[in-house]
């Protein structure tokens, strides 16, 4: 099963052993590739390229969810998995054009992502 999560609040995640936000480890990973992307006319903007830098790490999302495990957690048949493994994307555009916010998002997936090619493929 395919997996992608596109990023609005903040999440933590267990890379190498510590806890840190999503956003914190991408921000320390080195940019793989940039490449534009062509972006539609909207309601809020017209037709343009933005030029965006890739990054990507992994680690490990908990997915403690009440919902589904309950409040105390313990019935083990509902469990699925602690955590799940995924790669975190971010795409943020460098430099923006004056007087326009910047594109930019973060992708969680269960695929991987460890290198430009694969980031990319993700991205398109």
């Amino acid at each position: 099963m395919k997996l992608y999560i596109n990023l609005y609040s903040l999440r933590y995640i267990d890379e190498k052993g510590k806890k840190t936000t999503v956003q914190t480890a991408l921000s320390k990973t080195p940019i793989l590739k940039t490449i534009a992307l062509t972006l539609p006319k909207n309601q809020q903007r017209v037709a343009r390229t933005a030029y965006v830098d890739i990054r990507s790490t992994s680690g490990w999302l908990p997915i403690r969810n009440n919902l589904v495990y309950g409040p105390t957690n313990k019935d083990a048949s509902r469990h699925i998995h602690e955590k799940v493994h995924v790669s975190a994307i971010s795409v943020k555009e460098q430099p923006p054009p004056e007087g326009i916010a910047p594109v930019e998002w973060v992708l969680l997936t269960n695929l991987t992502a460890t290198d430009a090619f694969e980031a990319e493929e993700k991205v398109n």
